[in-house]
């Protein structure tokens, strides 16, 4: 296989629906988007390159306001300076298309279909008024202060300036707040020029996003709370540059789990190492949050045929210290950066301390890290859990079932340090706007309002998060 088709399949496994997954119909996706961004490779890369000079942006259109200091009395003629409500770097300009959009809204290739009539007693389409985006420095601060609303950005979406450009301005129309972006996906590379040196010498580097800092800044600009997503374990490439670190076979071969992933062992510090290492820098970069995913021992495969440098201990006691001093040990790297870290957890392990072969049990995880994002995907609960018989097909109440046990165990005052990963992908039953909202209202009926979206290919439900900008009181009251 060639190492262009191996990026392809890389990049297939990680835009899958369910993680670790690689449908067809992602790698497909995958395959045209590359192919069709081929042609301007060259072009971009050279854009990239130019200065970061911020230009003038598309939405919601130019005002003419004075220019400092020269306010002028009533009645007096002052020089005046047109300026776009929002600014963008020279490189967002890619492609030629800024000019397009310059005199109004941007079409999107997001579905913004309006919710069903009536639904929750809200009218069919939010008023536009109540819709616009801020208009500058002046705009009225978020109403819910810190809590994370976020979306998930792979780092092809990150790194593809109109993509980036148009998430940037759903977050900045809606009660977003926040993005979660690649920057070491289940590859084991890094999405950008990492200088950290055993990532180099391993080979571990495949650029998506040319200019990390400069998307960094335009984030902040936007106050937008930055979350840098790490896979730490599930790597397919330290594992096969230093086997010693591997998850092996029993016959001593590289272990690989059903998506045909590789992966490095939990119980090897350097592995710990390796992995702070990126985060440190991620976060010296200007992340506000590092986000540890896939932080547990392998599920899926033939896990009876793993073999790691250390026994599981009885109950599995020796996985579960492994994970937990994992992110105690990151924590303390990454304190004095001011930076707190958050790991992602199966959404099982919220109503169940049975399975512990993960390493993640969720009130040891609850004590190292700040802030704890359960996997709740609904199409992920087989039949029976919550007394539902299909609890796909019930978001609302799985979603809901999933955070009152989790406020069980770890005390209501857990809420704020609770930010589920909620769907907005369909998998068994249709998901769209009405689906995600159910999800969303569920969160904050049980008085926990931060709330991460995950879509594999980064196309939200505008619908519904238009929907959720309008009642932002009502969700937050907790009322239906």
């Amino acid at each position: 296989m060639s190492l262009q088709e191996d990026d392809l399949r890389e990049e297939a496994r990680e835009e899958a629906p369910v993680r670790g997954a690689r449908p067809l119909a992602a790698a497909a996706g995958v395959l045209a988007r590359v192919m069709a961004a081929r042609g301007t490779g060259l072009l971009l890369v050279l854009v990239l390159l130019m200065s970061a000079t911020l230009v003038a942006g598309p939405w919601p259109g130019p005002t003419s306001v004075p220019l400092p200091g020269q306010e002028g009395a009533p009645g007096q003629t002052v020089s005046r300076v047109v300026v776009g409500a929002r600014s963008w770097p020279a490189w967002m300009a890619a492609r030629g298309e800024a000019p397009v959009w310059a005199g109004g809204p941007r079409p999107s290739s997001t579905s913004s279909a309006s919710l069903v009539a009536g639904y929750r007693g809200w009218p069919p389409a939010p008023p536009a008024a109540l819709l616009a985006g801020s208009t500058g420095p002046a705009a009225e601060a978020d109403p819910t202060g810190s809590e994370v609303r976020g979306i998930y950005l792979t780092g092809y979406t990150a790194g593809n300036p109109v993509r980036f450009q148009e998430l940037l301005e759903l977050v900045d129309r809606t009660a977003l707040n926040a993005m979660v972006i690649n920057i070491k996906p289940e590859t084991g590379r890094a999405t950008y020029d990492t200088q950290v040196q055993a990532f180099r010498e391993a080979g571990a580097v495949a650029v998506q996003i040319e200019d990390i800092e400069a998307l960094l800044r335009v984030a902040e600009a936007y106050g937008i709370y930055t979350i840098g997503r790490l896979v730490v374990f599930n790597d397919s490439t330290l594992p096969r540059y230093n086997p010693d670190l591997a998850v092996k076979t029993r016959d001593g071969r590289l272990w690989r789990d059903h998506a045909g992933n590789y992966w490095s062992d939990p119980f090897r510090p350097e592995v710990w190492e390796y992995n702070i290492a990126l985060a440190e820098e991620a976060a010296r970069l200007g992340f506000d949050e590092i986000q540890f995913d896939y932080v547990r021992f392998p599920t899926d495969g033939d896990t009876e045929d793993c073999v790691f440098s250390r026994p599981s201990g009885p109950d599995n006691a020796n996985r579960v210290r492994a994970i937990t001093e994992f992110l105690r040990c990151a924590r303390e790297r990454l304190a004095p950066y001011g930076v707190p870290i958050s790991a992602d957890v199966f959404g099982i392990i919220c109503s169940t301390r049975v399975d512990t072969s993960l390493g993640q049990v969720l009130e040891e995880v609850a004590e190292v890290v700040d802030y704890i994002s359960p996997m709740i995907y609904p199409s992920h609960y087989g039949p029976g859990h919550f007394g539902l018989p299909d609890p796909d097909a019930e978001p609302y109440l799985t979603v809901y079932g999933a955070l009152e046990d989790a406020l069980e165990r770890l005390g209501p005052d857990a809420a704020g340090r609770l930010r589920p990963w909620l769907q907005d992908f369909t998998l068994r039953n249709h998901y769209g706007p009405e689906e995600v909202l159910d999800q969303i209202r569920a969160t904050h009926k049980l008085g926990i309002k931060g709330w991460l979206l995950w879509n594999p290919a980064n196309r939200y439900s505008v619908a519904a998060l238009r929907a959720y900008t309008v009642n932002q009181e009502a969700y937050l009251a907790g009322t239906d």
